[in-house]
């Protein structure tokens, strides 16, 4: 199950890279990410950066699947990460569009990041229930 949830949220991650996080039908000519009427992780190499290191990392804890201990601190750092990308997210879109008003739209990609988090936080959940279940059958022994 773990492995499934983790696969989702380095998918979700992923199709940041497809998917903007606000659109406008109008182009604002003072702000720097909304000059093509889209506001997408390429628009600026911080949030490429981040996002894209927590879909790599995502799929990197899949694999510590034998190393419950190693996976949960994956997850608690992948948490970290996204939380931090989406907040860097955000306060670049407000230090670029400053005091303009832009009339815009959510995209998809706003709604990606809570997603990716909320995926992440039961498998963090599910991975420490196993970890306890094994130490109690090891207590048993």
């Amino acid at each position: 199950m773990q492995t499934l949830l983790l696969f989702l949220a380095a998918g979700a991650l992923g199709s940041l890279y497809v998917f903007p996080f606000l659109r406008t039908d109008e182009t604002a000519v003072e702000s720097d990410f909304m000059a093509d009427g889209a506001y997408s992780v390429l628009d600026h190499p911080a949030n490429m950066a981040l996002f894209g290191l927590s879909a790599l990392l995502a799929l990197i804890a899949i694999f510590l699947f034998r190393n419950r201990k190693v996976q949960m601190q994956l997850t608690k750092i992948l948490l970290l990460i996204t939380g931090a990308a989406a907040v860097v997210a955000g306060v670049l879109y407000v230090q670029d569009t400053g005091d303009t008003t832009i009339d815009f739209q959510l995209g998809v990609g706003a709604v990606l990041p809570v997603v990716a988090i909320i995926l992440m936080a039961i498998s963090h959940r599910l991975i420490r229930r196993d970890e306890k279940l094994v130490r109690s059958m090891d207590r048993l022994r």
